[in-house]
Protein backbone atom coordinates (compact mmCIF):
# COMPACT_ATOMS: atom_id res chain seq x y z
CA UNK A 1 0.00 0.00 0.00
CA UNK A 2 1.35 3.46 -1.09
CA UNK A 3 1.60 6.19 1.93
CA UNK A 4 0.43 9.58 0.21
CA UNK A 5 3.94 12.09 0.83
CA UNK A 6 1.40 15.14 -0.55
CA UNK A 7 1.72 16.79 -3.43
CA UNK A 8 4.35 18.57 -5.79
CA UNK A 9 4.96 22.10 -4.16
CA UNK A 10 4.29 24.91 -5.73
CA UNK A 11 7.08 27.54 -4.43
CA UNK A 12 7.18 31.44 -5.91
CA UNK A 13 4.66 29.90 -8.84
CA UNK A 14 7.02 27.24 -9.67
CA UNK A 15 7.40 23.48 -9.43
CA UNK A 16 10.73 23.03 -7.63
CA UNK A 17 12.92 19.63 -7.88
CA UNK A 18 15.37 17.72 -5.90
CA UNK A 19 17.74 15.43 -7.11
CA UNK A 20 15.26 14.52 -9.99
CA UNK A 21 12.00 14.52 -7.64
CA UNK A 22 9.82 17.08 -7.06
CA UNK A 23 9.63 18.39 -3.59
CA UNK A 24 6.61 17.96 -1.56
CA UNK A 25 3.65 19.98 -0.11
CA UNK A 26 2.41 17.64 3.10
CA UNK A 27 0.30 21.12 4.28
CA UNK A 28 -1.64 22.99 2.61
CA UNK A 29 0.35 26.12 0.81
CA UNK A 30 -0.11 24.14 -3.00
CA UNK A 31 -3.96 24.45 -2.09
CA UNK A 32 -3.91 27.95 -1.04
CA UNK A 33 -1.71 29.04 -4.56
CA UNK A 34 -3.96 26.88 -6.89
CA UNK A 35 -6.83 28.55 -5.09
CA UNK A 36 -5.86 32.01 -6.00
CA UNK A 37 -3.74 31.22 -8.33
CA UNK A 38 -6.74 29.82 -11.08
CA UNK A 39 -8.12 31.66 -13.55
CA UNK A 40 -11.55 31.67 -14.41
CA UNK A 41 -13.00 29.17 -16.56
CA UNK A 42 -10.21 26.70 -15.90
CA UNK A 43 -11.60 23.51 -17.14
CA UNK A 44 -11.06 21.92 -13.51
CA UNK A 45 -13.56 23.84 -12.23
CA UNK A 46 -16.18 21.90 -13.46
CA UNK A 47 -14.95 19.26 -10.75
CA UNK A 48 -13.94 21.33 -7.57
CA UNK A 49 -15.47 25.40 -8.52
CA UNK A 50 -13.34 27.43 -7.27
CA UNK A 51 -14.55 31.52 -6.41
CA UNK A 52 -11.44 32.75 -8.72
CA UNK A 53 -11.11 36.16 -9.47
CA UNK A 54 -7.69 37.25 -7.93
CA UNK A 55 -5.51 36.90 -10.86
CA UNK A 56 -7.65 39.04 -12.84
CA UNK A 57 -7.79 41.65 -9.88
CA UNK A 58 -4.32 41.27 -9.76
CA UNK A 59 -3.82 42.87 -13.15
CA UNK A 60 -5.26 46.34 -12.33
CA UNK A 61 -2.83 48.87 -11.53
CA UNK A 62 -2.00 48.96 -7.93
CA UNK A 63 -3.94 51.38 -5.79
CA UNK A 64 -5.18 51.11 -2.15
CA UNK A 65 -8.99 49.96 -3.25
CA UNK A 66 -7.28 47.33 -5.42
CA UNK A 67 -5.43 45.56 -2.84
CA UNK A 68 -8.57 46.03 -0.43
CA UNK A 69 -10.75 43.95 -3.14
CA UNK A 70 -7.79 41.64 -3.47
CA UNK A 71 -8.09 40.67 -0.41
CA UNK A 72 -11.45 40.36 0.14
CA UNK A 73 -11.34 38.26 -3.21
CA UNK A 74 -8.71 36.03 -1.18
CA UNK A 75 -10.47 35.47 1.45
CA UNK A 76 -13.68 34.78 -0.36
CA UNK A 77 -11.08 32.27 -2.54
CA UNK A 78 -10.17 30.89 0.88
CA UNK A 79 -13.40 30.05 2.45
CA UNK A 80 -13.29 26.39 1.61
CA UNK A 81 -10.55 26.04 3.69
CA UNK A 82 -12.83 26.55 6.77
CA UNK A 83 -15.59 25.08 5.24
CA UNK A 84 -13.51 21.56 5.21
CA UNK A 85 -12.78 21.80 8.36
CA UNK A 86 -9.22 22.69 7.83
CA UNK A 87 -8.51 25.58 9.81
CA UNK A 88 -10.82 28.32 12.12
CA UNK A 89 -9.39 31.45 11.04
CA UNK A 90 -8.11 32.38 7.43
CA UNK A 91 -7.07 35.76 7.05
CA UNK A 92 -5.26 37.38 3.77
CA UNK A 93 -3.57 40.71 3.66
CA UNK A 94 -2.31 42.06 0.30
CA UNK A 95 0.98 44.87 0.10
CA UNK A 96 2.68 46.67 -2.47
CA UNK A 97 6.30 46.02 -1.37
CA UNK A 98 7.91 47.71 -3.97
CA UNK A 99 6.74 49.97 -6.97
CA UNK A 100 5.24 47.09 -9.78
CA UNK A 101 4.46 44.31 -7.37
CA UNK A 102 1.60 42.80 -5.03
CA UNK A 103 2.62 40.15 -1.91
CA UNK A 104 -0.17 38.55 -0.29
CA UNK A 105 -0.03 36.85 2.65
CA UNK A 106 -2.32 34.24 3.73
CA UNK A 107 -2.48 33.25 7.11
CA UNK A 108 -3.93 29.75 8.51
CA UNK A 109 -4.03 29.30 11.89
CA UNK A 110 -1.42 31.35 12.74
CA UNK A 111 0.50 29.82 9.84
CA UNK A 112 1.95 32.23 7.06
CA UNK A 113 1.85 31.42 3.47
CA UNK A 114 3.14 33.88 1.21
CA UNK A 115 1.66 34.19 -2.40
Amino acid sequence: MMQFNGSPAIIDGDLVFENGQPIMDTGISTSVTTSLLTRQGWWGEVIAPLAGGYVEASENPITSAMLDNLELIAQTSLTWIKRQGLASTVTATCTNPVADEVQTVVEIDGQAVTV
